[in-house]
């Protein structure tokens, strides 16, 4: 009896011994390792809705290698308003690009400020010019 148990336990410790690691603590995931170089602080993101509609001029041209562009940001809401306007230049194809941000801070209600951004790095020479704006919460 004592030689039936001794085969079935046998063959366990085999099995076990071929796999597994010899380290059984979880190995850090990349965020863990982002969250460790930055002293556990992760970045901050603003969150942001969507609104197109709070974009009332815009233009974007090339001058010389670089593009420019302007327009203005409408608030129609009753408190004060933070909004991003984000331009890329280049086809809008999920490839990384560079993009070039702007805060505009505290617009009023029923208020329209002017905006401008110079020395836009363009993906493609011929555009075309994508904007987004965002209101920050």
């Amino acid at each position: 009896m004592r030689i039936r148990m001794a085969v079935p336990v046998a063959m366990v410790l085999a099995l076990v011994a071929c796999g597994g690691d010899a380290d059984p603590r979880p190995k850090p995931t990349a965020s863990a390792a982002a969250e460790k170089a930055m002293d556990g602080a992760l970045p901050q993101v603003p969150d942001g809705v969507p609104v197109p509609g709070a974009l009332t001029e815009f233009t974007c041209e090339r001058v010389e290698e670089k593009w420019t562009a302007s327009g203005a940001v409408s608030n129609t809401t009753k408190k004060p308003t933070t909004f991003q306007v984000t331009v890329h230049v280049g086809p809008a194809d999920g490839q990384g690009a560079a993009a070039h941000t702007k805060r505009i801070s505290a617009v009023q209600p029923n208020g329209s400020v002017g905006f401008e951004l110079d020395k836009i790095e363009a993906r493609s020479p011929d555009g075309p010019c994508h904007v987004q704006v965002l209101a920050l919460g």
